[in-house]
Protein backbone atom coordinates (compact mmCIF):
# COMPACT_ATOMS: atom_id res chain seq x y z
CA UNK A 1 0.00 0.00 0.00
CA UNK A 2 1.01 3.68 -0.11
CA UNK A 3 2.11 3.64 3.54
CA UNK A 4 4.11 0.40 3.34
CA UNK A 5 7.37 0.39 5.29
CA UNK A 6 10.21 -1.87 4.07
CA UNK A 7 11.38 -4.54 6.51
CA UNK A 8 14.82 -3.65 7.91
CA UNK A 9 15.30 -6.90 9.85
CA UNK A 10 17.85 -8.88 7.76
CA UNK A 11 16.90 -12.14 9.46
CA UNK A 12 13.25 -11.73 8.54
CA UNK A 13 14.16 -10.76 4.99
CA UNK A 14 16.66 -13.59 4.62
CA UNK A 15 14.11 -16.11 5.85
CA UNK A 16 11.86 -15.33 2.86
CA UNK A 17 14.40 -15.33 0.04
CA UNK A 18 14.16 -19.00 -0.86
CA UNK A 19 12.67 -22.27 0.37
CA UNK A 20 13.89 -24.51 1.88
CA UNK A 21 16.65 -22.62 3.67
CA UNK A 22 18.45 -21.91 6.92
CA UNK A 23 21.04 -19.40 8.05
CA UNK A 24 24.45 -21.07 8.16
CA UNK A 25 28.23 -20.75 8.25
CA UNK A 26 29.55 -17.46 9.72
CA UNK A 27 26.01 -16.14 10.19
CA UNK A 28 24.99 -19.15 12.27
CA UNK A 29 28.29 -19.09 14.17
CA UNK A 30 27.64 -15.49 15.14
CA UNK A 31 24.06 -16.28 16.19
CA UNK A 32 25.34 -19.09 18.46
CA UNK A 33 27.95 -16.78 20.00
CA UNK A 34 30.86 -18.67 18.43
CA UNK A 35 32.32 -15.67 16.60
CA UNK A 36 32.96 -12.32 18.19
CA UNK A 37 32.70 -10.27 15.00
CA UNK A 38 29.41 -9.95 13.12
CA UNK A 39 29.88 -10.95 9.45
CA UNK A 40 28.79 -8.38 6.87
CA UNK A 41 27.25 -11.02 4.61
CA UNK A 42 24.28 -13.15 5.67
CA UNK A 43 24.70 -16.72 4.46
CA UNK A 44 21.49 -18.54 3.55
CA UNK A 45 21.89 -22.28 2.91
CA UNK A 46 19.50 -23.94 0.47
CA UNK A 47 19.02 -26.90 -1.86
CA UNK A 48 17.30 -24.63 -4.39
CA UNK A 49 19.12 -23.40 -7.50
CA UNK A 50 17.21 -20.10 -7.35
CA UNK A 51 19.28 -16.96 -7.83
CA UNK A 52 18.48 -13.94 -5.69
CA UNK A 53 20.45 -10.72 -5.27
CA UNK A 54 19.52 -8.48 -2.34
CA UNK A 55 21.67 -5.66 -1.01
CA UNK A 56 19.17 -4.03 1.38
CA UNK A 57 18.84 -4.10 4.35
CA UNK A 58 21.99 -6.27 4.12
CA UNK A 59 23.98 -8.35 1.66
CA UNK A 60 22.79 -11.95 1.37
CA UNK A 61 24.52 -14.90 -0.22
CA UNK A 62 22.64 -18.04 -1.15
CA UNK A 63 24.81 -21.13 -0.69
CA UNK A 64 23.67 -24.22 -2.56
CA UNK A 65 24.29 -27.60 -0.90
CA UNK A 66 23.26 -31.11 -1.97
CA UNK A 67 20.29 -32.57 -0.14
CA UNK A 68 22.51 -34.94 1.86
CA UNK A 69 24.15 -31.92 3.53
CA UNK A 70 20.91 -30.07 4.18
CA UNK A 71 20.07 -31.01 7.75
CA UNK A 72 20.65 -29.92 11.34
CA UNK A 73 18.56 -26.74 11.40
CA UNK A 74 16.49 -25.47 14.33
CA UNK A 75 14.23 -22.51 15.02
CA UNK A 76 15.59 -19.45 16.79
CA UNK A 77 14.02 -16.14 17.79
CA UNK A 78 16.08 -13.15 16.65
CA UNK A 79 14.95 -9.53 16.82
CA UNK A 80 11.32 -10.55 16.81
CA UNK A 81 11.65 -12.99 13.91
CA UNK A 82 11.45 -16.79 14.09
CA UNK A 83 14.25 -18.02 11.83
CA UNK A 84 15.80 -21.32 10.80
CA UNK A 85 19.48 -21.66 11.78
CA UNK A 86 21.90 -24.57 11.70
CA UNK A 87 22.32 -25.89 15.23
CA UNK A 88 25.66 -25.68 17.02
CA UNK A 89 27.00 -29.06 15.90
CA UNK A 90 26.00 -28.59 12.25
CA UNK A 91 27.41 -25.05 12.30
CA UNK A 92 30.74 -26.44 13.51
CA UNK A 93 30.89 -28.99 10.69
CA UNK A 94 29.68 -26.57 8.04
CA UNK A 95 32.33 -24.01 8.97
CA UNK A 96 35.03 -26.68 8.87
CA UNK A 97 33.69 -27.97 5.55
CA UNK A 98 33.60 -24.49 3.92
CA UNK A 99 36.26 -22.45 5.68
CA UNK A 100 35.83 -19.62 3.17
CA UNK A 101 32.26 -19.08 4.36
CA UNK A 102 33.34 -19.01 8.01
CA UNK A 103 36.04 -16.35 7.66
CA UNK A 104 39.05 -18.63 7.09
CA UNK A 105 40.83 -21.12 9.33
CA UNK A 106 41.48 -18.61 12.16
CA UNK A 107 37.72 -18.11 12.39
CA UNK A 108 37.14 -21.87 12.31
CA UNK A 109 39.56 -22.27 15.24
CA UNK A 110 37.60 -19.63 17.12
CA UNK A 111 34.37 -21.51 16.38
CA UNK A 112 35.85 -24.75 17.74
CA UNK A 113 37.21 -22.92 20.79
CA UNK A 114 33.82 -21.39 21.63
CA UNK A 115 31.72 -24.46 20.77
CA UNK A 116 33.80 -27.14 22.49
CA UNK A 117 32.24 -26.96 25.99
CA UNK A 118 28.74 -27.02 24.48
CA UNK A 119 29.04 -29.85 21.95
CA UNK A 120 26.52 -32.70 22.11
CA UNK A 121 28.85 -35.46 20.95
CA UNK A 122 26.11 -37.99 20.24
CA UNK A 123 24.53 -35.57 17.78
CA UNK A 124 27.91 -34.57 16.33
CA UNK A 125 28.76 -38.23 15.72
CA UNK A 126 25.56 -38.74 13.72
CA UNK A 127 26.27 -35.61 11.71
CA UNK A 128 29.83 -36.71 10.87
CA UNK A 129 28.40 -39.97 9.50
CA UNK A 130 25.89 -38.06 7.38
CA UNK A 131 28.55 -35.69 6.02
CA UNK A 132 30.61 -38.74 4.95
CA UNK A 133 33.86 -36.83 4.44
CA UNK A 134 37.18 -38.33 5.60
CA UNK A 135 39.17 -35.10 5.41
CA UNK A 136 36.47 -33.36 7.48
CA UNK A 137 36.82 -36.03 10.18
CA UNK A 138 40.61 -35.60 10.16
CA UNK A 139 40.46 -31.82 10.58
CA UNK A 140 37.77 -32.09 13.25
CA UNK A 141 39.74 -34.60 15.30
CA UNK A 142 42.94 -32.57 15.03
CA UNK A 143 41.27 -29.35 16.20
CA UNK A 144 39.17 -30.92 18.95
CA UNK A 145 42.30 -32.43 20.50
CA UNK A 146 44.42 -29.30 20.26
CA UNK A 147 42.08 -26.35 20.69
CA UNK A 148 41.16 -25.60 24.31
CA UNK A 149 42.85 -28.78 25.63
CA UNK A 150 41.54 -28.23 29.18
CA UNK A 151 38.05 -29.17 27.90
CA UNK A 152 38.09 -32.96 27.45
CA UNK A 153 36.72 -34.76 24.41
CA UNK A 154 35.16 -38.22 24.96
CA UNK A 155 37.74 -40.85 24.04
CA UNK A 156 35.05 -42.89 22.32
CA UNK A 157 34.38 -39.96 19.99
CA UNK A 158 38.06 -39.55 19.13
CA UNK A 159 38.28 -43.30 18.40
CA UNK A 160 35.23 -42.95 16.18
CA UNK A 161 36.90 -40.12 14.23
CA UNK A 162 40.18 -42.01 13.88
CA UNK A 163 38.29 -44.94 12.38
CA UNK A 164 36.89 -42.58 9.74
CA UNK A 165 40.13 -40.85 8.74
CA UNK A 166 41.79 -41.53 5.42
CA UNK A 167 45.34 -42.67 4.71
CA UNK A 168 46.32 -39.57 2.74
CA UNK A 169 47.51 -36.40 4.45
CA UNK A 170 45.12 -33.46 4.12
CA UNK A 171 45.83 -29.76 4.55
CA UNK A 172 44.35 -28.13 7.64
CA UNK A 173 43.61 -24.86 5.85
CA UNK A 174 42.44 -24.33 2.31
CA UNK A 175 45.43 -24.94 -0.02
CA UNK A 176 44.18 -22.12 -2.22
CA UNK A 177 44.76 -19.69 0.65
CA UNK A 178 47.65 -21.25 2.54
CA UNK A 179 49.42 -23.55 0.07
CA UNK A 180 50.31 -27.20 0.70
CA UNK A 181 53.48 -26.88 2.79
CA UNK A 182 53.58 -27.26 6.55
CA UNK A 183 54.23 -29.52 9.52
CA UNK A 184 52.99 -33.09 9.14
CA UNK A 185 51.01 -34.50 12.08
CA UNK A 186 50.88 -38.27 11.75
CA UNK A 187 48.23 -38.78 14.43
CA UNK A 188 45.48 -37.22 12.28
CA UNK A 189 47.26 -37.26 8.91
CA UNK A 190 47.14 -33.46 8.84
CA UNK A 191 49.46 -30.93 7.17
CA UNK A 192 49.45 -27.82 9.37
CA UNK A 193 49.79 -25.39 6.48
CA UNK A 194 48.42 -22.32 8.32
CA UNK A 195 51.09 -20.04 9.87
CA UNK A 196 50.82 -19.92 13.67
CA UNK A 197 50.46 -16.14 13.66
CA UNK A 198 47.24 -16.53 11.62
CA UNK A 199 46.02 -19.75 13.20
CA UNK A 200 46.37 -19.06 16.88
CA UNK A 201 45.58 -15.43 17.61
CA UNK A 202 44.27 -15.41 21.16
CA UNK A 203 43.16 -19.05 21.04
CA UNK A 204 45.17 -21.71 22.91
CA UNK A 205 46.26 -24.46 20.52
CA UNK A 206 48.82 -27.05 21.53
Amino acid sequence: GPDAIPDTNPFRVGSHLVEPSYFGYATAANLHGLLAQTPRTYFVVTTSRKTVRVLEPAEFRLVWVPSRKFFGAARMEKYGASISVSNLEKTLLDCLDRQDLAGGMPAVVQVVHSAKPRIAYGRLRKYVVRMDNKSLAQRLGFLLERVRPEVPVPRSFLRFLRARTGVAFVALGSPGLYGNRGRHRNDWRIVVNVPDVQLLGEVDVR
